[in-house]
């Protein structure tokens, strides 16, 4: 229990946690193989990195909605959590990219609403996203493997909705 509290403290102070061994072996396994299977059907240039998980692999989105991650997202974000996001990152020594620390402030929407504050508007491999007012959303080895789920806990003002991406 005092690890989840430290843990809890950390992702207030930092903005992240990491959790070890939150996920089983037996999960890792399921999603590297239904995310790979996703990679082998979809990718056609053996791109490192994949997005819009969440509305292309089934197993991710089931994993997004009831795994630990849901858990964790919905007790930090005190509502249940809505997964809005999955970016597969596979980087090897053969194919890194150097990224500075950065937050990614563009969020997945399904159709644009012209709202005060709210853009740029850009598209990112098929999915709408606009970047809101900063007030509104702010309630390695050498082969690293990262599957990124975001979660939202906040509704979208005025026609504004989540897209899965």
């Amino acid at each position: 229990m005092q690890e989840g509290c430290d843990k809890y403290r950390q992702f207030e102070r930092d903005g992240f946690a990491l959790l070890q061994a939150a996920v089983s072996p037996a999960q890792i396994e399921e999603l590297r193989d239904a995310v790979g299977a996703f990679r082998r059907e979809n990718s056609t240039s053996g791109a490192s990195n994949m997005r819009n998980l969440l509305s292309g692999c089934p197993y991710v989105k089931s994993f997004a909605v009831s795994g630990i991650a849901f858990e964790i997202a919905s007790e930090i974000l005190d509502v249940p959590a809505l997964p809005v996001r999955a970016i597969l990152f596979d980087k090897t020594p053969a194919a890194n990219w150097y990224v500075t620390w950065h937050q990614d402030l563009s969020i997945p929407v399904k159709e644009r609403h012209d709202i005060a504050g709210y853009g740029p508007w850009s598209t990112k491999e098929g999915v709408l996203h606009v970047q809101p007012p900063a007030s509104s959303v702010s309630q390695s080895p050498a082969h690293r493997r990262v599957l990124h789920i975001e979660y939202a806990g906040v509704q979208l003002p005025a026609g504004l909705a989540w897209a899965e991406a």
